[in-house]
C-alpha cells in the first residue's frame, strides 16, 4: 500500500451515495476501484465505482460550506488550514514546507488566498 493509500484512508469522511457501504479495500466501494481524483487544495473527490451494483460514486474527503451567496462550496480542510495559519501567524510558504514534511500534497496559492480572505470576512463580520 503506498503513501497516498494512507493519506485517502486518513482523510476519508463523507460520501454522496448512500445505496453503497464505504468499506475499504474489502466492500463495494474499494480504493481499488476510483476511477478518478479531483484535487481541491487539501480535500479530494474521488469517483468510486462500487463492485456491486456498478454505479459510480463520489467520495469527498471533507465537508463543504457555503462561503456567498452563489458560487462552489469551500471545503472544509482548506477553510480550517486558513484559519490555523493565520491564528499561528504563518502564511503560504511555512503551511506549505509544514505540509511537504509530513508528506501531504500541498495547497495552491490561489486556494489558500481565498480561503484567508474568506477567514478575514468572517472576522469583520463578527466585530461589528
Amino acid at each position: 500500500m503506498s503513501q497516498f493509500d494512507w493519506y485517502v484512508i486518513r482523510n476519508i469522511m463523507h460520501y454522496n451515495d448512500h445505496t453503497c457501504i464505504l468499506l475499504l479495500f474489502t466492500g463495494p466501494l474499494s480504493l481499488g476501484n476510483v476511477l478518478s481524483e479531483q484535487k481541491f487544495g487539501l480535500a479530494s473527490r474521488l469517483s468510486v465505482k462500487c463492485n456491486i451494483c456498478h454505479q459510480i460514486n463520489n467520495v469527498s474527503t471533507s465537508e463543504q460550506h457555503r462561503t456567498g451567496t452563489r458560487g462552489p462550496k469551500a471545503y472544509d480542510t482548506n477553510t480550517r488550514l486558513a484559519s490555523a495559519s493565520l491564528d499561528n501567524g504563518i502564511g503560504f510558504s511555512h503551511v506549505n514546507s509544514i505540509l511537504t514534511a509530513l508528506e501531504i500534497p500541498s495547497i495552491t496559492r490561489s486556494t489558500y488566498k481565498k480561503r484567508e480572505r474568506e477567514i478575514g470576512q468572517e472576522n469583520l463580520v463578527r466585530k461589528c
